[in-house]
Formats: C-alpha cells, structure tokens, sequence
C-alpha cells in the first residue's frame, strides 16, 4: 500500500491523527470519529477480490464479529465501508496494543510478564473464546498479535476474526488443505490437513499461555521444523523453564498442547474455569497482591478505599456498603473478578483499619469480615453472598481485603428495599441495565 492519506478528516467523519502500525493487507491508524467523539483505529484495507460467495475477508470478519458485540473481551467493530474506492474498517482502539508488544518489552528489558498477569490475559482471551465457541465460532489463529489491550495493562480483547470458521462459511475458509493459523500456535491436525474445530482453538491458546509464561512459545526454528514439532515432538514443561509456575498451571498447559484433539481439555469453558482458580490461587499471596494493585483497575480488578468509612467526611457511610455490593454483583454477572478494599483508585494501600472504627461490638478484622459478610447477604441474598471468596493480606500499610468474585450460573440482582437492579461489568466500570436491556444480557449469557 501507498503512504495513506495525510492527517485530516477521511470520509466526511474520521479526523486521521497517526499511523499505528501497518503489514501485508492493511494499514491501521488512529483516528477520531466526529460523530460520537471517541478514538477509533481506522484500518485501511489492501482492496482484495470477493470469494465465491460473493463476500471479502472483510466483510466476512465484520459478518462474524457482528455475532460477538456483547462480549466484554472481544475487540469492537464499529464500520466497515468504502470511500473513493477503499475499503476500510474502523474499530475499538486498543491503547495497549496487543499482548505480542507485552512479550517483546518484556524480553528486551531481561524480565517475564508476571504470573498474574499471564493469568489474566489467557483468562480473558479464553472467556471471550467460549463466548465464540458456544455461537459455532472458530477464531484459527489464536496467538499473541490477535491479542489486544484496552489499556497499557487493561484487560485482554481477542480480536482479527478474519480467518474464522462460522456457519455460512465461504468454502474457501473451511479448506483444510490451507494452513491460516501463525505456525508457531499451529494445532498439530492443521499440519495433517485435517478439519478444525473448537479443540484446535484450544491448542493455539496452549501454545499462546506457554509463551506468557516463558517468555517464547512451545518450538522454536525454521518454519518447517517448527511444523514438524507441532507434529511429533514434545514441548518442555514450562515449569521447567519457570520453577515458579504452579503444578496444576504447568499440567494444564500440557494437555492443551496434547498432539490428539481427543486428549485436551473438552471445552474452553472447562479451560476457563481451571484457569480461574489457578489465577484466584495466585492472586491470594501478598506479593502477588502487590502485582494486581500495580496492575491498576481493569475488567476484572477494581479497588475501593473502605467499605464503610468515608475519608472524606471521617463518618460512617452506609451507602458505602452498596457500592461494594454493585461491584460484586457485576462481576458475578460478567467473567468474576477481585475486589480489593482498602486500596484507593490510585492504587495506594491505606487498609481496612479506617473502617474498625466504625464497628461497635467487633472494631477488628473479625467483626470487619462479619459486617461484610452480612451486607452482601442483604443485597444479593444469601446465595449471592455464599458465592464469595474473602481473604486478607497484610501489607506494609494496612490490611487489605481480597474479594474474589466467580461467575454465577445464574443472574445476581441487588436488593435494596423494594427495588431490584442489575448490574453489569463493562470494560472497567460497573453498570447498571434497564430491566429490558438486563433480560438481553441474561438470555444471551446463561446458562453459562
């Protein structure tokens, strides 16, 4: 492709401001749609010929990814269209580029990417994967470039659906002689022109995990030993390379790379749940606190000051209590998450202290957890507060409570009196949805 077009307004609505990155079929830029006033990237596509059914890769991704738009961990498209002759399509901007960037400032600075936070992103990339798969979707390319974050350090968005199997199909697609998935990633069946399906995602998840672990994936070499490799030999255990990693992490990611279909994991539901307690178990140590808090709030992390003490006024605040419990109903009602009370937004550890004060019988941790324990029974109910995981950690500063949050298999409403609201968790922000939106989002998401 040519230099693209200068900075300025491209068809009538996007303000061009910079180039993001370029390769083979597109060049990407960030741009300002004038309309709603957001940041888009803006991706001019290398004009291509239509596939027998009529329809561009494209058209075909934006067909699929239309399938996906309620998905907190799927990238966004916004548009797709032609102006004088050029098709392009405009997107959620990722300002944390994808988790390839993650790997290579990683390495260049001598350092891994932190357990958690390899927890966290294969986490999120795995529940936007069940997402898919549960609607007949075959992304065929999981690896870390279509991998991508909201934030430096946000949360994970599985994005460039191009190359995925759907119903409907172009027959050009579901060729299982034409390998499309990057080699390093590549499902063993792939290699032996055999079909795919939800199994061979699996395996490129793998091969994707091993490399946030260790720092590079399974095989290494030219690509056709690394072919071969995918075929025939074994990797490494990863807590070979990485005595930190847990057992039950490294035999995980073992058998997502088992050579048969047959011998992985039956589901990326199976796979996020196993990783989710893996994550939570991790994430309960002190240092690995320490980590999540670096890590700032995200999708699956928010941090409250106190639970019923306003610094602010010096007084006991009840309405405090609900915030914490909206908090929790939203990620009980999207993939879970943390709650870390004692931690301003900014990060900074004061502890749960301030709140004793505020406590008549019990002024300690004890009658802290009590008061908790009791407040999320009143507004979620007892099954709601039953689903919870309460754990503290001491850091230098103060206590901090560790709320950790799974997802339910059944929708959690908040009760305040009369009044029943539900709550959901979107990007970095807890949401409540009108009574027609929620019935949307819980036919849409149970049973999970």
């Amino acid at each position: 492709m040519d230099a693209g077009p200068a900075p300025g307004l491209w068809a009538e609505r996007y303000e061009i401001e910079r180039l993001l990155g370029a390769g083979e079929r597109k060049q990407v830029f960030l741009a300002r749609d004038v309309e709603v006033d957001r940041h888009v990237a803006l991706a001019l596509i290398t004009p291509e010929e239509p596939m027998a059914s009529g329809l561009t890769l494209m058209q075909w991704e934006s067909r699929v990814t239309s399938q996906l738009v309620n998905h907190p961990h799927v990238v966004t498209i916004y548009d797709i269209g032609r102006h004088d002759g050029q098709p392009f399509m405009v997107s959620q901007y990722m300002r944390g580029g994808d988790v390839r960037g993650v790997l290579k400032s990683a390495r260049a600075d001598g350092v891994q990417v932190p357990l958690v936070t390899a927890l966290r992103y294969a986490s999120e990339t795995c529940d936007a994967l069940a997402y898919a798969h549960d609607r007949g979707i075959i992304h065929r390319d999981i690896q870390p470039g279509n991998i991508w974050l909201d934030e430096p350090d946000g949360s994970a968005h599985l994005g460039d659906f191009d190359l995925a199997l759907a119903p409907g199909a172009p027959p050009e697609l579901a060729d299982p002689s034409v390998i499309v998935t990057t080699r390093a990633y590549m499902p063993p069946e792939e290699a032996h022109s055999q079909p795919l399906d939800a199994r061979s995602d699996l395996y490129s998840l793998g091969a994707t995990v091993y490399e946030l672990l260790v720092g590079r994936p399974p095989f290494e070499g030219t690509p056709a030993e690394i072919v071969q490799q995918h075929m025939s030999a074994m990797p490494r255990p990863p807590r070979e390379l990485r005595d930190e990693i847990p057992r039950r992490l490294d035999d995980l990611v073992l058998r997502l790379l088992a050579k048969s279909p047959a011998d992985r994991p039956s589901s990326a539901r199976e796979v996020l749940t196993a990783l989710q307690a893996i994550h939570g178990s991790l994430a309960a140590d002190d240092g690995a606190i320490e980590e999540l808090i670096a890590g700032g709030e995200r999708a699956t992390v928010e941090f409250k000051a106190s639970f019923r003490y306003d610094l602010q006024t010096g007084e006991n605040n009840p309405a405090l209590q609900k915030v914490a419990a909206k908090t929790v109903a939203g990620f009980m009602n999207a993939a879970g998450g943390t709650l870390l009370i004692g931690v301003t937004d900014s990060g900074e550890v004061v502890g749960i202290e301030n709140d004793f004060r505020t406590l008549r019988s019990k002024p300690n941790r004890d009658g802290w957890e009590l008061a908790f324990t009791q407040a999320m029974a009143n507004y979620l109910g007892e099954d709601g507060a039953a689903c919870l995981s309460l754990r503290f950690a001491e850091m230098e500063n103060g206590t901090v409570a560790i709320v950790r949050c799974k997802p339910r298999s059944k929708p959690t409403w908040l009760t305040d009196g009369d009044a029943k609201t539900f709550f959901a968790r979107t990007g970095n922000a807890t949401r409540p949805l009108p009574e027609q939106f929620a019935q949307v989002y819980i036919d849409e998401n149970w049973p999970r």
